[in-house]
């Protein structure tokens, strides 16, 4: 099949293919154009509302692969590739906080009719926010996951350490991609990866595969571009906390409880503080699990996806209630 497809002239898609045969029901993939560029994104399940998904910075929409099949049991959902990673077009200078917001906006207003449930994991954490503040209209609810939080990098990292590196990485790299040691560590970590998402060998080796190819080559300059700009992005994040979020917009964090960030600690007592003064919004502990909670814990973020998905289903037939529309059972 992917020879065919190959000579037909139709680009191979190996996210597609591995996300596919992930989901029952497979996912659709669709484009949709922010400021002339194209955004792809994939979409499985069916009824409302929307979830849409962030990923952290240089992830795409792959990295919820430990989720979707969960939350695509019980409802629509939506990830993407933000400008320059994956298969969407790059953006046309260096990402920041704002452009990367007015696409999910562009996104969000072609991927659904009303407000939707955005998720986000630590970088896209932030980006959901921020569009949750400029357009509560397109939000129904908030899950974040392990967010970032500006203050807890220490400014000798932003000043000293990222640019550093941001200079020392490239003749690394290309040293590393001489010996053949790059395609080994990210073979590696695509098995790791895999293997923690199936359990279906042919599953795992696609996973792989849409791994490789996302993170690789071009794709994975796009990846170093939009992780050393988002270090940049402090001001605008502290901006940021000085707009409100409606208080009754339904939120849930959750918060890693070992490995990296810097002061886990202190990242998660942030997240604490960020729910403390919002009725009714969940702060979560999953023990266990890193910065990447969905992929170390899936069950616990899938369920407060669902949850969420499970109360505004009951405001809304409330709601028909009230305005004397018929329901139907359940």
């Amino acid at each position: 099949m992917g020879r065919a497809r190959a000579a037909s002239g139709i680009a191979l898609d190996p996210v597609l293919d591995a996300l596919t045969r992930l989901v029952p029901g497979g996912v659709r993939r669709r484009a949709v154009a922010a400021g002339g560029r194209y955004l792809r994104w994939i979409e499985a399940g069916r009824e409302e509302p929307v979830v849409v998904l962030e990923a952290g910075a240089g992830d795409t929409a792959l990295a919820w692969a430990p989720i979707l099949r969960q939350v695509a049991e019980r409802t629509r959902l939506v990830a993407y590739d933000r400008a320059g990673l994956g298969r969407s077009d790059p953006p046309p200078a260096s990402p920041t906080m704002a452009a990367q917001a007015a696409d999910l906006v562009a996104l969000i207003g072609a991927a659904a009719t009303g407000s939707c449930i955005l998720v986000g994991h630590s970088w896209g954490g932030i980006l959901v926010q921020a569009v949750a503040s400029e357009r509560p209209d397109l939000v129904a609810a908030l899950v974040l996951v392990d967010p970032a939080q500006e203050d807890l990098l220490p400014v000798w990292v932003r000043k000293v350490a990222v640019p550093l590196l941001t200079r020392a990485l490239p003749p690394l790299q290309r040293l590393l991609v001489a010996w053949g040691g790059t395609e080994r560590l990210e073979r590696g970590a695509a098995r790791r990866w895999a293997d923690g998402v199936s359990c279906d060998r042919e599953t795992r080796r696609l996973l792989a595969e849409a791994y490789l190819h996302d993170r690789t080559g071009s794709r994975g300059e796009g990846r170093a571009r939009e992780s050393r700009a988002v270090v940049g992005e402090v001001e605008a994040i502290r901006g940021l906390r000085g707009r409100a979020i409606a208080a009754d917009l339904p939120l849930i964090v959750l918060s890693g409880t070992r490995g990296v960030p810097l002061h886990r600690s202190r990242w998660t007592a942030a997240h604490a503080a960020l729910v403390a003064a919002r009725p009714g919004a969940q702060h979560v502990a999953v023990q266990g699990a890193g910065h990447g909670v969905h992929w170390d814990r899936p069950a616990p973020v899938a369920g407060a996806v669902l949850a969420m998905v499970d109360r505004l289903r009951r405001e809304q037939k409330v709601d028909r209630q009230a305005d004397g529309e018929p329901t139907l059972p359940g």
